[in-house]
């Protein structure tokens, strides 16, 4: 894919993110926290402040693992051939100065900047995470390419400011590979007396060198990501691995003792041929070391020849299962998430084996990251991290909650799936998510309507009013049978209840505007306990004063009609 394709889909993909409430450069910061900082869309869309009087920021993100407070600006130009240059970000820079004191961020509190942008200070306590030595980093994106006034100005900037132009964006966008090698030979220095060689009875060879990283950033395959079709994920985004090798290759002392430092890559490949001076490598794919391969391509300027690294080279033929089984092993030596550790957890497997005994291979439970579902010829998937969201929100009836993946699988992972948790409760609580998500053009703010934590927030509410409703009670004590007796019925009355719920729901946001001028700060109300508790029993409330006059509208007439 060439720039000119990837502006195209990347125009596209930005128009996704974009609606009457969210304007142009907001929109493609959503799609730049999604696809570079690999932010979930919820919490892109939490991050952005799209309005006006935003004092030069358009985002704020903080990142507790790395303890940096991030600051965003984008610039989203409607003629993208036109050159960026340095006027904005001079002005972006001058932004650092209302989080340079305490009296600053008190004073940006009380100036006339947005109420989106004030209440996500406040709610991300920037001033307290600043107190506490987290990093300020600012970071502008734009459309367009940087003219030479902007590239001359950058360097004045120092660490602190990351800029993302066009050319930049282009060159570190993920896209989807295949799972192919990468047809090409690819010939790697080698030093003579300086490699180790050995074969396998099953007729695969193995090389073992020190290897440039000029000469693996120089493989074919790693900006359209197809180098890594065999891997078991694509680039992280800004790990805290990635951020550790890009300082090492800013330090020249340091670029020598790399080779010290780093575990080293693995490449699987067709076959190779040692020659006396170079290794021919033909259709290759990278196996382990994506993280690694992605920071050398991404920062070529750093590199000189002294920056070297373990270099793995596997000779599989046309094996696939071996080059497979290298990839598992290779793989399962790293650093792995809380959800890929349990993903061969008894209780996931149990629950894989029940989707696909209840369901006879038309549903299949994923719990695995990259999951070959080939052999279930299934017509749907529903992953073990949407059902915990699910199931937090329902179940646990801590909707606010549900959109911290990182708890689902540490904290909450035994509270989240016990053993009430069935194959058909996940199944029923994914139509009732469905019921929603179709009919969710009732919700009238658009902002509201397009935020994911929306959804979990009514799904909370289905079970509250489920609590009190004859045939509610039969989901809640028994699925299977609820299931089995409303077959043919629960969808559609999920359906009917939420559209008397969005009723209730926007007549509560316009009280909450009237009160606030106009402002509902729906994006921190759907994420704090109170709030969210009180919003939901107010609507229930409201609910069941309704059922006295029209007790047609209950639960149970709704499935029963």
């Amino acid at each position: 894919m060439n720039l000119k394709q990837f502006i195209r889909r990347m125009s596209e993909e930005v128009t996704r993110y974009k609606n009457s409430v969210r304007k142009e450069r907001a929109a493609l910061l959503v799609w730049f926290l999604i696809n570079y900082y690999r932010l979930d869309e919820d919490t892109a869309v939490y991050s952005v402040c799209d309005d006006d009087n935003d004092k030069g920021i358009d985002g704020i993100f903080v990142d507790d693992l790395t303890q940096e407070v991030y600051i965003f600006q984008s610039k989203n130009s409607q003629k993208p051939a036109n050159p960026q240059g340095d006027h904005e970000l001079k002005e972006f820079a001058g932004s650092q100065l209302w989080f340079a004191a305490p009296e600053n961020i008190e004073a940006l509190g009380q100036s006339i900047a947005n109420q989106q942008l004030k209440a996500l200070v406040k709610e991300l306590e920037v001033f307290d995470r600043l107190r506490r030595d987290y990093k300020l980093k600012m970071v502008f994106v734009t459309n367009r390419r940087f003219d030479q006034h902007a590239n001359d100005y950058l360097p004045l900037l120092g660490d602190n400011i990351e800029a993302w132009d066009i050319d930049r964006l282009f060159i570190q966008y993920t896209f989807t590979g295949k799972y192919k090698p990468v047809k090409h030979t690819f010939e790697f220095e080698l030093e003579p007396n300086n490699s180790i060689s050995y074969s396998t009875r099953e007729g695969a060879k193995v090389i073992v060198f020190p290897a440039k990283a000029t000469d693996i950033a120089a493989l074919q395959g790693i900006q359209d990501r197809t180098l890594f079709a065999k891997n078991v994920r694509y680039g992280l985004g800004r790990t805290r691995v990635n951020k550790e090798i890009e300082k090492t290759l800013r330090s020249k002392a340091e670029h020598e003792n790399f080779f010290l430092y780093h575990n080293g890559i693995t490449v699987v490949c067709e076959r190779f041929e040692p020659r006396a001076d170079r290794l021919d490598v033909v259709n290759y794919s990278v196996v382990n070391g994506c993280q690694s391969t992605l920071s050398f391509y991404e920062n070529q300027n750093e590199l000189d020849p002294q920056v070297k690294v373990l270099l793995r080279v596997i000779q599989t033929g046309n094996r696939d299962n071996m080059s497979q089984q290298i990839t598992f092993s290779t793989n399962n030596q790293n650093a792995i998430s809380f959800k890929d550790l349990k993903s061969n957890d008894k209780i996931q497997e149990d629950l894989q084996a029940e989707f696909k005994k209840v369901f006879h291979n038309q549903l299949f439970f994923q719990i695995k990251a990259g999951e070959d579902v080939t052999n279930y010829n299934a017509n749907e998937i529903i992953d073990n991290e949407f059902s915990a969201q699910l199931i937090t929100s329902f179940y646990l009836k801590e909707s606010h909650i549900a959109h911290q993946k990182t708890h689902i699988f540490t904290d909450n992972y035994n509270r989240i799936f016990n053993r009430n948790i069935t194959a058909v409760y996940i199944f029923l609580l994914r139509e009732m998510y469905n019921a929603i998500e179709s009919n969710k053009n009732l919700i009238e703010d658009e902002g509201i309507r397009s935020y994911g934590s929306t959804r979990f927030f009514f799904i909370y509410v289905f079970r509250l009013i489920f609590e009190s409703d004859l045939v509610g009670k039969e989901f809640l004590e028994n699925p299977s049978a609820f299931y089995k007796k409303y077959k043919d019925r629960y969808y559609d009355a999920f359906v009917k209840l939420f559209k008397l719920l969005a009723l209730d729901f926007n007549y509560h946001v316009t009280q909450e505007k009237d009160k606030s001028q106009g402002f509902f700060d729906y994006k921190n109300v759907l994420r704090n306990s109170a709030k969210v508790r009180d919003m939901a029993e107010e609507m229930v409330l409201s609910f069941k004063r309704q059922l006295i006059r029209h007790p047609e509208d209950s639960f149970e007439k709704l499935i029963s009609t």
